[in-house]
């Protein structure tokens, strides 16, 4: 094989490589756009109710959280921040 038949053989691989590449590029985002999302998994097989009760929970959290911040932000607006102290409470 002559120098300029090996050059020739080297372009054309490269090329072929480089066709290859941007093909395997292509068929990647390809499939990730049909991947299906968490949400759709969850629609596709947790049945509604189930559904319902896990958003209600998830509020219920969210609520709970928001309790907390807003009692640990009036107790620093009052300049009575809780530091660590503990309360005896009596029950009857």
């Amino acid at each position: 094989m002559t120098e300029s038949n090996r050059g020739d053989a080297t372009y054309e691989e490269n090329e072929k490589l480089r066709d290859l590449e941007e093909r395997l590029a292509r068929l990647e985002r390809e499939q990730a756009q049909h991947l299906p999302s968490l949400t759709e998994i969850v629609d596709r097989f947790v049945p509604a109710d189930v559904r319902d009760h896990l958003r209600a929970a998830r509020r219920e959290q969210l609520l709970a959280a928001r309790a907390l911040l807003d009692d640990m932000l009036e107790r620093l607006a009052d300049g009575n921040p809780r530091e660590g102290k503990r309360r005896r409470i009596e029950v009857e």
